[in-house]
């Protein structure tokens, strides 16, 4: 049986007294391809920045292979960050770097190993993502969806145990962003990466996750394997999964009063 890579436990977060996420239970284990799904404002992105130590709960803990961070110093959390690898949903390259200075910037930063061997694995990882020859360009001149390959590239530079995703398919049409989904599950059956994606694309989600968590108001509604929310009863799911809205009472009077207020 897999073990958990990550474990959260009770995880409650405020932002000044907003409740963004409340008592979420959740293990990942080992290899997992893991989807956070949610509508705008659920907390899914709150819990991403969670597993990468941005923000610190309110409540609860987060082990990431077996290290509780929420307690850990910044040195501390530099270290767990090293068995991690992230995807911004922008891509977040350096714009006055090339391609391959941007996918090489980890080694250089965090390893000890000759600008030779740098260069290897750098277009090691750029084939990987299917960047080949693409080192000498600059960010500016490539599409967005090579742009995701790129900061894809880099985010594997340290050969991590975890990748974590935001939105990798958000802005690209529909055949790029299907290239990003195909190009995640060959590197997670290739390397058997634990994988965290955030996404709100119900067609990515539903191609690429082992398992699916489904936020909603900062709660989880469910957490299981694709057919499982596929054939979950729920109102909730099901209006999220057919893209409705849910119906809920409106007081019109007071709202026009505020609204002419």
């Amino acid at each position: 049986m897999s073990k958990a890579m990550i474990s959260i436990k009770n995880l409650t977060t405020y932002y000044g007294e907003k409740r963004i996420l409340s008592s979420v239970n959740l293990e990942i284990t080992e290899g997992e391809r893991m989807v956070i799904l949610g509508a705008s404002g659920c907390g899914k992105t709150t819990m991403l920045r969670h597993l990468m130590g941005l923000v610190k709960p309110r409540d609860g803990s987060i082990f990431v292979d077996g290290t509780d961070i929420c307690g850990l110093s910044e040195d501390g959390l530099d270290q767990v960050r090293l068995k991690m690898g992230v995807l911004f949903q922008s891509a977040a390259l350096f714009n006055s770097m090339t391609v391959g200075d941007n996918v090489a910037m980890p080694l250089r930063e965090h390893t000890s190993l000759n600008e030779k061997v740098i260069q290897i694995m750098t277009r090691m990882k750029l084939e990987q993502v299917g960047l080949a020859g693409f080192e000498n360009l600059r960010p500016g001149e490539l599409s967005g969806g090579m742009k995701k390959r790129a900061g894809l590239a880099r985010a594997m530079a340290m050969d991590p145990r975890i990748l974590l995703f935001d939105e990798p398919s958000a802005g690209l049409d529909p055949i790029v962003a299907d290239g990003i989904d195909n190009l995640i599950l060959k590197i997670s059956k290739a390397f058997k990466t634990t994988m965290v994606v955030v996404t709100h694309d119900l067609k990515s989600a539903f191609k690429i996750a082992d398992r699916i968590t489904l936020l909603y108001k900062g709660e989880i509604l469910i957490s299981g394997s694709p057919e499982e929310l596929k054939k979950n009863p729920d109102a909730r799911i099901r209006n999220f999964l057919d893209g409705r809205a849910a119906e809920e009472e409106i007081d019109t009077t007071a709202y026009l009063e505020r609204l002419l207020s």
